[in-house]
């Protein structure tokens, strides 16, 4: 897996340092949120790019680089969805976005196939990110911290919607290679791609 196991945790328990949510619990909290986030992303089914693809003819095998944006704002819009307000939603929000994009914009790769080109460039957009598997990894996540609570199922939903809408944002960037035969005539088509 290419989203290093211990990055995604250590980016949110770091910047969680940054907006004073320290102590053992803030940091064992963020950690098991990146590690749900780490498992979702590579996990191969929640999270896919489509692209373009462009160069000589023929068909290929895509690698490339996964860039996220921040989006503290889909986290806030989604806890307050879930009625989860109060002086620290703002902080978990910021912690949870700044967490993601250090995480896996840092060592996030992905790698699928070409359709239409054998060597060439990629230009890929996330257009798959499911919730509803990140949100019960998080809960897994918690429970093996031994982190319960009343409200727990609806915090790991909005966290989870809220990364699912930030992952949307990414875009891939990549080079195509070839599998086969290379045709000496440019061309273009399209790619499918999943995070390693």
């Amino acid at each position: 897996m290419s989203v290093s196991t211990i990055g995604l945790p250590l980016a949110c328990a770091g910047t969680g340092t940054a907006y004073s949510w320290t102590g053992s619990a803030g940091v064992s909290f963020t950690s098991a949120f990146g590690r749900a986030v780490n498992w979702w992303l590579g996990q191969g089914t929640s999270v896919r790019l489509t692209g373009a693809v462009i160069g000589l003819m023929g068909t290929g095998q895509v690698t490339g680089k996964l860039i996220i944006s921040p989006a503290t704002g889909a986290y806030m819009s989604f806890l307050s969805a879930f009625s989860i307000t109060g002086i620290q939603a703002q902080t978990l929000a910021s912690i949870c976005s700044l967490g993601v994009v250090a995480g896996a914009s840092t060592t996030g790769l992905y790698k699928g196939d070409s359709i239409g080109v054998a060597t060439g460039v990629d230009l890929g957009k996330v257009t798959l990110a499911d919730p509803t598997t990140l949100a019960g990894r998080i809960i897994v996540e918690w429970g093996s911290g031994q982190i319960y609570g009343v409200c727990m199922t609806s915090l790991a939903s909005a966290l989870a919607s809220g990364a699912s809408v930030q992952t949307l944002t990414g875009i891939g960037i990549g080079a195509v290679t070839p599998k086969g035969p290379v045709a000496p005539w440019p061309g273009g088509g399209a790619s499918t791609s999943t995070v390693l």
